[in-house]
């Protein structure tokens, strides 16, 4: 495959994903989903805490970047699959239940790690401080 092939594609997937970041979706403030094989993050911008959701639904995933220490409510159909912490160092995450207990706690940064569910667990906040 030509080099400028391979240019234009990597194009087309950055700007579909930026589109897609502009629509809207699941995590208060709401941002957009994506396609399921396309991941629109690749790097967890510094400070952030990064969280791909997958909607239960339809399976297709997302992104969200969280930077306010606030508890962030997810929405039912929403589930936290993988996270990036790429926040100041030593800060850890929470993930919570419906009575905002923790039931899991990031690793420090830099941690690019799967999210783990227990049965009948679901997280419904997470608190990236």
């Amino acid at each position: 495959m030509a080099l400028s092939n391979i240019k234009g594609r990597v194009a087309a997937v950055s700007v579909a994903g930026a589109a897609a970041l502009a629509l809207g979706a699941g995590v208060a403030p709401a941002q957009a989903s994506a396609p399921a094989e396309v991941s629109v993050q690749k790097s967890c911008p510094s400070g952030a805490l990064c969280v791909k959701l997958r909607n239960t639904s339809t399976g297709k995933s997302t992104w969200k970047d969280l930077y306010y220490c606030k508890n962030w409510y997810i929405s039912g159909k929403w589930v936290p699959t993988r996270y990036i912490n790429n926040q100041t160092r030593g800060t850890k995450a929470k993930f919570k239940n419906h009575d905002r207990r923790t039931i899991l706690t990031t690793a420090a940064p830099y941690a690019d790690r799967n999210v783990a569910h227990s049965v009948g667990v679901r997280t419904w906040y997470i608190k990236p401080c």
